[in-house]
């Protein structure tokens, strides 16, 4: 019988690393699954131990050099471990929310108890750097196990076509949700995509933007804000789509806007090359509430031939909190930054090197980037209080990258498609994310395979899933699938 226990523990990674994430089924032995050293805090008192991710929990497994130790909590004995050589108790990931966690021991304890709770800190300290080798992976566990909820629906043909979604923000607290297309914003009811009204609009009107380079909601304010790099301007909306003013952003090149909890921004910008002025140095620039900046991360050498600019990557950074992750450019290298300080988080450990700087600069071609000799790059990352993504650049790859922040684990899925959503064992065309959710879109050509997929009697994880894409418009709107811890 499952006995539960009420206790808060704190869980500290400590070396060596992890060498790679291996799910292969429901019947894989521990040996099969990658497994970590970690220091399980009782009380104060540190027990070694090990753990790892098996059939949608996560198991610590006490070594049996404390196999004899009794830990008590106040006056309560929380275990004793006897006879055992190794005891392990798990962790029911479906039930996890950032502060609490709720366990199963697999062992039985010796108190009788009526609750358990765990608590530990998945990001890396500031100077921590793990390394992270990714498994590739045809079949692995399902994605879809490690979030509480998910909904979906399809966005509201009243809208009109929202097509070419570029990201999806759910605003706050609010009940609206942003959908970003190459020109245009819709704000739709985040429960069910339901339309609501448009932020803002292409034109020469007062209020009006000439060039939608990105946006970003601030949480503080409740604004939406526009960035027009043509203009060089910032656009302030309500929630509502008031026109509140508008402000210079002297910032030029802009590919992408991440905004923090706390007000700082991270702007990624295009590469340059020729003639072409002011010259864009630098991938990022970084700028604090204040409005001081400085800029991050140069692309020199590199250097492009021509007169044209173009994106290193579509969406290099993302935010959860007062913290941002992102990547460089040509660099294998995960970081955070948070109040202006930058630091290491995680190193990737990749089959194929990305290409040098150096052989980059010799081409001023960017296209050297994607050389089948080199890993390409990556494109977009996202972020969750569980998870880190990183997707590859487009159409040289269908594989995610997947870094699982709570045990420093990798895996990569590869041959992503309408059967492996339906069947939850993947999660991808993913357009946003915050530390609950994942956000994805799927087109009428996704839904079109999704409905061949449910007629053929494919197994689906979610009734509420099912549902929606089996009577979804395979010509309208996209259906977005919204997956939270």
């Amino acid at each position: 019988m499952k006995t539960f226990l009420s206790l808060i523990l704190a869980v500290v990674a400590c070396s060596p690393l992890c060498m790679a994430y291996e799910h292969r089924d429901n019947t894989a032995s521990t040996e099969d699954i990658c497994k970590k050293d970690t220091v399980i805090v009782f009380d104060g008192e540190s027990v070694p131990c090990k753990t790892y991710i098996k059939d949608g929990k996560r198991f610590f497994e006490i070594k049996e050099e404390v196999k004899d130790k009794s830990f008590k909590i106040g006056k309560l004995k929380l275990w004793e471990y006897k006879e055992y050589n190794t005891t392990t108790f798990s962790i029911n990931l479906d039930r996890r929310t950032p502060e609490n966690v709720h366990i199963t021991f697999d062992e039985e304890p010796d108190a009788e108890t009526d609750s358990v709770g765990l608590y530990w800190k998945p990001m890396p300290n500031a100077g921590e750097v793990s390394e992270i080798m990714f498994e590739e992976s045809a079949s692995g566990p399902r994605i879809s196990d490690s979030f509480k909820n998910v909904r979906a629906f399809q966005l509201d043909s009243d809208a009109g076509n929202i097509d070419g979604i570029r990201r999806i923000i759910e605003a706050g607290n609010s009940n609206i949700l942003l959908v970003l297309t190459e020109n245009k914003i819709f704000a739709l009811d985040k429960y069910t995509g339901r339309f609501s009204h448009m932020i803002g609009e292409k034109g020469a009107a007062p209020g009006n933007y000439s060039h939608l380079s990105d946006m970003y909601y601030d949480a503080k304010e409740h604004t939406v804000n526009v960035i027009d790099d043509i203009e060089m301007a910032r656009y302030r909306y309500t929630l509502a789509g008031e026109f509140i003013g508008k402000e210079e952003f002297d910032f030029p090149w802009v590919t992408s806007v991440t905004h923090s909890g706390n007000g700082y921004m991270m702007i990624s910008h295009m590469m340059t090359g020729g003639n072409l002025v002011p010259p864009s140095e630098y991938a990022f620039t970084v700028v604090a509430p204040d409005g001081k900046s400085f800029p991050l991360d140069s692309f020199a050498p590199v250097k492009l031939k021509g007169n044209y600019g173009t994106d290193f990557a579509a969406h290099p950074a993302t935010v959860t909190g007062n913290r941002f992750t992102f990547f460089k450019f040509l660099n294998d290298t995960i970081y955070n930054m948070e109040n202006g300080k930058v630091w290491p988080s995680y190193k990737l450990s990749l089959k194929k090197k990305m290409a040098p700087k150096e052989v980059v600069a010799e081409t001023g071609d960017i296209i050297t980037m994607w050389d089948g000799k080199y890993f390409p790059g990556f494109n977009d990352i996202y972020e969750t209080s569980g998870f880190i993504v990183l997707v590859p650049w487009p159409s040289l790859s269908d594989a995610y990258y997947w870094i699982d922040k709570t045990n420093g684990c990798g895996i990569t899925y590869s041959s992503n498609n309408m059967k492996s959503v339906l069947s939850g064992e993947r999660i991808f065309n993913i357009k946003g994310s915050d530390s609950r959710s994942l956000i994805c879109a799927f087109s009428s050509q996704d839904i079109d395979s999704a409905q061949k997929c449910l007629t053929k009697k494919t197994a689906c994880f979610s009734d509420e899933v099912k549902a929606v894409f089996k009577n979804a418009d395979d010509i309208g709107n996209p259906v977005v699938v919204i997956y939270s811890h």
